[in-house]
């Protein structure tokens, strides 16, 4: 014979666990695939800076609106809206966390290989 009575009792424990597990999970996954919030790039910002980026690459913005790099680009950046970077032909999204580094970020669709998000992040340096 079942006894209904404890199947009653134990629904709720198990429902109240998966949700638990759920939003635990959900906010992992925020923190580690969200970046922290900062504010807009403005050209004020990497107007005569150097940037390091954390993928061993370096850009040079001129206060003359061109940029060098470590891979030998030379070409004109600017600011062409508050958050987003324009260095040649690229425009990438970019804002200043508010420790002072800086975040780039921008999506990218291979044919058939599936979708891709890509983050930078860089400080100024030398």
């Amino acid at each position: 014979m079942i006894d209904r009575s404890s199947a009653r009792r134990r629904a709720p424990v198990s429902t109240l666990a998966f949700a638990c597990a759920f939003l635990c999970a959900t906010g992992a996954l925020a923190q580690i695939v969200l970046p922290s919030q900062g504010r807009p790039l403005t050209a004020k910002d990497i107007s005569g800076k150097k940037i390091c980026w954390d993928s061993g690459h370096w850009i040079a913005f001129g206060r003359d609106g061109h940029f060098t790099s470590d891979r030998g680009n030379h070409a004109e950046w600017s600011v062409p809206r508050p958050g987003v970077l324009k260095t040649g032909a690229r425009e990438r999204e970019t804002e200043v966390l508010p420790d002072g580094q800086f975040h780039m970020h921008w999506f990218v669709l291979y044919r058939g290989k599936g979708d891709k998000n890509i983050d930078h992040w860089g400080k100024v340096c030398g």
